[in-house]
């Protein structure tokens, strides 16, 4: 796979079990964030509250 693609591309592969598969099928959209270094915190805040069940 190369570096220097132009404009850049990101693969994301989805489940066919996973629970937003039906929605993203439906709705054709789904998104990806990336997000610089300095927030690599923010996705982690949000991660451990869907894993204690605070949604």
């Amino acid at each position: 796979m190369s570096a220097s693609l132009n404009p850049k591309t990101v693969l994301v592969s989805i489940r066919e079990k996973a629970r937003m598969n039906p929605i993203i099928k439906q709705t054709g959209k789904f998104a990806v964030n990336i997000l610089v270094r300095e927030h690599e915190d923010l996705p982690r805040l949000f991660a451990e509250q869907l894993k204690e069940g605070k949604r």
